[in-house]
Formats: structure tokens, C-alpha cells, sequence
């Protein structure tokens, strides 16, 4: 739908809700924004981006997050007639975040895609309230469920620690189906296969006067395209068009009508479906909701066939889903490094300590508070300091180290508000070795897009060249150049007057590795002044004549932008 956005969910609230303790009293301020920042921080690293209508990485305003969750809590606060639980705080910046989203894309609704929001019913329905709130429970076989987990490299690895899981989220969404039937659309997934233009069309009807979403959510859609188009067109779509390309686990949504026909009952299959001790467990666990949504039982067709576990099963089946997990991340590793890595980068914002992990707030916020002179606060306010950002890691047979970058972005009398054109990319490796480290400088007006469309695609064009036994410097070169095929193809912004420059240091034990391209610079030196500073480019700038001379060798011409045009 033209008005409608559903981002990869990140599962903010089932992620943060069993950490939120560690977080402190969430009415005090400081508190609250340390909340805020790590949840940003998590979504920011989310395994398929968060992408604004351009295509490019999403970086959330921590200021414009904090105030409208902020807001929102005080909302709450005065209809409750008292103080607001943890989970209400989280679920304020949950809906905060899902409206940046929907604005940087120009959309006027959002649906959450977790599976798990359920499971906060009580709290959804006093923030959104009965006019806004709304499921759409979307319930697939249980056997089905468990045969596509079992194949897809997240969550669970045994059919108990799976169907266990399913059958407790649909004990909760059947509760909410039967209390406040209008307020969700079930649909069956087989149903959605056989018939796409009827079921989305009875979503659609559903949707109806586009209530639910944020609190500044008010929907107006110029046009709308018919049924068909929408359905034909959902696999084309950005979403998903970027995820299947990240991830084997997203690599069916993009296939058509060949991939319908496998997904109908699967688990019957003679040769590749399940066989009777999986379906007994299976089937056991869901017993319920089976027989709830009227799916044809194999084997359990009454209470007396439901499977009764002992302790020594349990345990057998708790190691076995442990070992599937471990050996489907090393799998990954082996398969799709980058996405391995997308996730460990993730995850590892979970178990940081409460302080605030990046300095993404405002001017007035981060310089007061460091109580600086007024005439220096006015002119950083023209120039705003926009990232900053520190982070540690260990180099194989040296020990630990820190990084950190800084941008801020130049002061122009006749354009004060020029925006910050600077992106930069760290990625700590997980094995303690091929330490990547980028800095873009964009430049014309695309500028920004031309810096953020590098720092998305050269670092995990970079890790996947290496995961496939490629040098360092092949490797390099690879990303440089089909990130430039790239920006130089993209819909998404004009590079024909607009580009950025490059400078990336890849450290490997006592290797260090320089790639760049324009005049941004790479300069080494010591702590201890021993070495005095030395810069290791030499700059692309049409101020040198040397670099003059090797464009015309190369067949280039120079000129001006007045004889250009």
C-alpha cells in the first residue's frame, strides 16, 4: 500500500524487556536517555538496515526519539493517574522509532512485523487505545512453522524448542482474538497463498480508515493501486528486495508462484517431509491450536495421544536444540560472514553497560552539559557535531585497543544549515583479526547519499571478498569498485555532479592496509611523538599537478564546472 510501511523488526520489546531492570528508575531523566540511545543503537545495527525513502541507512536523532517517547509516557501518565510501568517506557520508544521510520519514508502508517507483540497486549491497548490499535494474526501449520525454522539459519534448532514457542504465541493471540475480536483480521497463510488479491484485498478493508500507528499518524493516500499491482509488486519491493539479498533466511521473498506450491503442506511430503516421532512432538505441543484453527491432525487427534515428556527428555531435547544452534551459526560463518557479523554487532549492544554507547544528541544537550561558553555553543550550533563515536577491540598478539571517529561538519557563512556530508564505518572483527575502519566525504549536491551509500555496501562487499579467499587488496579493490557501479546506477540519487571520497585502513595482526580515493587522508603516528606524524595517501586533488598528469594519462580531461557546463 502507498501509505503503509513495515520495516524487519528488530524485536525491540523482546529484546530489551528481560534487560530493562538493569536500566534504573526510567522516570529520571538521564536514565530514560540512556535507554533511548541503546535502543537506537540496536535498531541502527539491525540485521537487514533500516532504510529512508533513498535507500540509505537510517540514523535516529536521539533528541527527536527522547522527546516524543517522552511525550507520549506523559500522555499515558495523565489517562493512568499514575506512574508508568518499564514496559510502557520501552513500548514509548518502540513507537517513537516506528515513526521516524514511517516519516523518513514518507509514509503515513506503520506495521510492527514481530511476532511476539502479542505478548503486550495489556500494555498496547492503554497506549494506543481501541481506535488505533490493531492486529492482523496471520497463523500458519505448526508443522509447516517447524519445518522452515528448522531450515533457516535463526532461532531454535529442535521441533520442541520450536512448536513450544509457537504454541505459547498463539495461546496469546487466540486470548486477544476471543476478548476483542475487532480489533485483529485472521487470515490463514494457506488461505493467503491459494487467493493473494482477495485476502490482502479483505486486509485492505481491514486497514479501513488507517487508525492505527503512531500518535502522529493521519493517513491521506493521493492514489492506490489495484490489488493485483500490490501483490504482484510486494516481492519487488524495497524491503524485501534488500533482506533476501542479505540473508539466506530472507531469500524467499522475492520467488513467485514456484515457491507457493512448495510452501502448501510441505510436512506431507513422502521424501522430504516430516517423519512420525517429529509430528507426535509437534503435534502434541500444539494440540490446542491445531484443533482451534481446524488443521488436519497426522497422528494427535485427542487429549489421550498428547505426548507426555519426562525430565531426561527434556534435557536430551534442550541439548540437541543447543548443538543445532551452534552448528547453524558456524554454518553461517562459513556461508555468509557479513550476516554473521551483522548480528554479532547487533547483539552485542544487549550486554553493553548502562551508559549512553554513542554521542548521536543535540548540540545543546552534549555541549551544556560540559558547560561551554555561550559564543562557542552558538557557532557549533551552525556547524553541529553529528557523530561521534568510541569502541574497543583486541589485535591478534597485541591485545586491546580503542577507536574512535569524529565528524563535524564545516561552517558556511551563506549556507548555515548545509548538512553534515560525513559517514564513517567501524566494524571490530570478531576474530580479532581484518579490523576495518572507513571514513566518506561526500561532496556536490548528493553528497550525503553518495557517503552513506558507500559506508552500507564497501564494508560487506569488503567481509564477503574475504570470506571467499580473496586478498586484502582484491578485496578492496572489489568493494571500491561495485559500490561505485552502484552509486553510479542508483535511482536513488544523481552522481553525475555528486560523489564522496574514500579512506579505509584494514588492520590484520602488524598489517596495515590502506585503500582510498579522493583527497580525504590517512595519517600514522605514536602516542609517544617516537615517530613523527606521516600521511600515507597521497590525495586525488586537481590542486597537484602529478595528480593532473595521471587523469590525462588515463585518458580524463579537466575542467572547470563553468566549461563543463
Amino acid at each position: 500500500r502507498e501509505d503503509l510501511v513495515g520495516p524487519h523488526p528488530p524485536h525491540v520489546m523482546r529484546e530489551f524487556m528481560p534487560l530493562i531492570s538493569k536500566f534504573g528508575d526510567l522516570s529520571q531523566e538521564d536514565n530514560f536517555k540512556i535507554l533511548v540511545d541503546h535502543v537506537c543503537t540496536f535498531v541502527e545495527r539491525n540485521q537487514v538496515p533500516w532504510n529512508d525513502k533513498y535507500g540509505l541507512p537510517i540514523i535516529f536523532s536521539r533528541k527527536t526519539v527522547y522527546d516524543q517517547a517522552k511525550e507520549s509516557c506523559e500522555r499515558i501518565k495523565l489517562q493512568e493517574e499514575g506512574d508508568l510501568d518499564n514496559e510502557l517506557h520501552l513500548l514509548s520508544i518502540f513507537d517513537a522509532l516506528m515513526d521516524f521510520f514511517a516519516d523518513a519514508n514518507g509514509k503515513e502508517l506503520w506495521m510492527c512485523k514481530s511476532m511476539g507483540m502479542s505478548a503486550y497486549h495489556t500494555s498496547l491497548l492503554k497506549f494506543y487505545g481501541e481506535k488505533r490499535l490493531r492486529y492482523i494474526y496471520l497463523v500458519r501449520d505448526p508443522r509447516d512453522v517447524a519445518m522452515s525454522f528448522m531450515n533457516t539459519p535463526v532461532g531454535d534448532k529442535h521441533y520442541y524448542a520450536i512448536v513450544k514457542k509457537w504454541a505459547k504465541l498463539q495461546k496469546q493471540a487466540i486470548a486477544i482474538l476471543e476478548d476483542t475480536p475487532e480489533l485483529i483480521f485472521n487470515i490463514k497463510y494457506e488461505e493467503l497463498l491459494e487467493n493473494k488479491e482477495d485476502a490482502i484485498s479483505c486486509i485492505y478493508d481491514f486497514i479501513g480508515d488507517r487508525r492505527f500507528g503512531g500518535v502522529k499518524r493521519q493517513a491521506s493516500v493521493m492514489s492506490i493501486a489495484p490489488v493485483a499491482a500490490s501483490v504482484n509488486q510486494a516481492k519487488l519491493g524495497s524491503e524485501s528486495f534488500k533482506a533476501h539479498t542479505l540473508s539466506q533466511q530472507f531469500k524467499n521473498l522475492v520467488r513467485g508462484n514456484s515457491f507457493v506450491k512448495e510452501q502448501m503442506a510441505k510436512w506431507k511430503h513422502p521424501e522430504t517431509g516430516l517423519k512420525k516421532d517429529a509430528l507426535m512432538i509437534i503435534e502434541s505441543l500444539a494440540y490446542d491450536a491445531i484443533k482451534y484453527f481446524g488443521y488436519e491432525a497426522a497422528y494427535v487427534e485427542a487429549p489421550c495421544d498428547v505426548l507426555q515428556f519426562t525430565e531426561a527428555q527434556l534435557e536430551q531435547f534442550d541439548t540437541l536444540n543447543k548443538e543445532g544452534i551452534e552448528e547453524m551459526y558456524e554454518k553461517l560463518k562459513q556461508e555468509n560472514i557479513a550476516d554473521f557479523n551483522r548480528r554479532v554487532h547487533q547483539a552485542e549492544i544487549l550486554s553493553k553497560d548502562v551508559k549512553r554507547v554513542s554521542k548521536r544528541w543535540s548540540i545543546d544537550d552534549a555541549f551544556r552539559a560540559a558547560k561551554k561558553m555561550d559564543t562557542i555553543l552558538q557557532k557549533l550550533d551552525e556547524s553541529e557535531l553529528v557523530e561521534e563515536y568510541t569502541e574497543e577491540g583486541i589485535l591478534e598478539g597485541f591485545g586491546t585497543f580503542v577507536c574512535g571517529a569524529s565528524s563535524q561538519k564545516g561552517y558556511y557563512p551563506t549556507d548555515p544549515m548545509k548538512e553534515n556530508q560525513d559517514s564513517f564505518d567501524i566494524r571490530i572483527a570478531i576474530d580479532e583479526q581484518n579490523h576495518f575502519f572507513g571514513v566518506y566525504d561526500g561532496h556536490g549536491t548528493d553528497g550525503t547519499r553518495c557517503s552513506q551509500l558507500c559506508k552500507a555496501t564497501i564494508g560487506d562487499i569488503y567481509e564477503e571478498q574475504l570470506s571467499e579467499g580473496r586478498t586484502t587488496k582484491v578485496s578492496l579493490t572489489k568493494a571500491h569498485t561495485d559500490a561505485h557501479d552502484i552509486m553510479k546506477h542508483s535511482d536513488a540519487l544523481n552522481a553525475e555532479l555528486s560523489g564522496t571520497t574514500s579512506v579505509i585502513a584494514c588492520l590484520n595482526g602488524s598489517s596495515l592496509t590502506i585503500a582510498y580515493a579522493g583527497d580525504s587522508a590517512a595519517i600514522i603516528g605514536s602516542k609517544s611523538n617516537r615517530r613523527p606524524p606521516t600521511q600515507l595517501t597521497n590525495p586525488h586533488d586537481l590542486g597537484r599537478p602529478e595528480e593532473v598528469a595521471r587523469i590525462e594519462r588515463k585518458g580524463g580531461v579537466v575542467m572547470s564546472t563553468e566549461e563543463y557546463d
